[in-house]
């Protein structure tokens, strides 16, 4: 495996639309070589994460455990609250992977990942401003 682009994501919600605040890269386990049955194939790791430029801190973590981190953190700033708009942020993550291309990505390295998952939430971002302050300059002919 060569690829790496699995991300677990925190959304701002609201009945209207969502905001992405937190992305974390989700690393599987064969992406950890800290998690490498052997010598061998713990160096084979570590070079591919090198060749991605993935940093060094990016470890494999469960998704649950990647979430709580990233609520954590966003309670700290003070931007946590409990909701149950779960189509919310389920429509909105449809808009960004079919109308926005978020699962478009092909790149091989964790900066270009990271770039492109800004630049998908900046369009998504702006869509949504566009489509909340001006409803019909967001319909599409």
């Amino acid at each position: 495996m060569t690829n790496c682009q699995i991300a677990v994501s925190v959304h701002a919600i609201i009945d209207a639309c969502s905001a992405v605040l937190n992305w974390r890269l989700f690393p599987p386990q064969r992406w950890d070589d800290a998690l490498a049955e052997d010598r061998t194939e713990a160096v084979a790791i570590a070079e591919r994460q090198r060749r991605c430029h993935i940093p060094d801190d990016q470890r494999h973590h469960p998704k649950w455990r990647q979430v709580l981190e990233m609520l954590d953190e966003l309670a700290a700033w003070g931007l946590v609250r409990l909701a149950k708009i779960r189509w919310r942020i389920e429509h909105d993550y449809c808009e960004l992977k079919t109308g926005l291309g978020l699962t478009h990505f092909e790149g091989r390295s964790w900066n270009g990942w990271h770039r492109h998952v800004t630049l998908v939430s900046a369009a998504h971002l702006f869509l949504t401003e566009l489509r909340l302050t001006s409803p019909k300059a967001a319909r599409v002919s």
